[in-house]
């Protein structure tokens, strides 16, 4: 997995618990505070998009959300959302309940849930 850049971040949440002011910071790395705002949501989109690359990655392997969480060191729910397109298929159209209810089974495989499956009469005379 490609290493996400994390040292700049680091140092200026460490500056930051030092209660430097963001302007200071800022200042420090010869940045306005638009500049280093900017630069430092750059970098979490970068990051972001390298974790959603590995959990792609592990979810085309196979893996389950929970195992994928582990890996990245990760919350379930942020790994969700790093998937968050794999809730619809290819041509855009929304994942169906017998789809979900699968996904559940395999994210929680003790629980018993089950999404209602309804026909779209059903829905029609509801």
């Amino acid at each position: 997995m490609e290493k996400p850049n994390t040292e700049f971040i680091e140092r200026v949440r460490e500056l930051r618990k030092e209660e430097y002011t963001e302007a200071e910071i800022a200042k420090m790395y010869g940045l306005t505070t638009i500049e280093l705002r900017k630069k430092i949501s750059k970098i979490h989109k970068q990051n972001r998009e390298i974790l959603k690359k590995e959990a792609l990655r592990l979810r085309e392997e196979g893996k389950p959300i929970n195992q994928i969480a582990l890996e990245l060191g990760k919350q379930e729910s942020t790994v969700r959302l790093l998937l968050g397109d794999l809730l619809f298929n290819t041509d855009h159209s929304p994942v169906t309940p017998e789809q979900l209810n699968n996904e559940l089974e395999e994210l929680e495989p003790t629980i018993s849930v089950k999404i209602p499956i309804r026909k779209v009469n059903d829905a029609e005379g509801a």
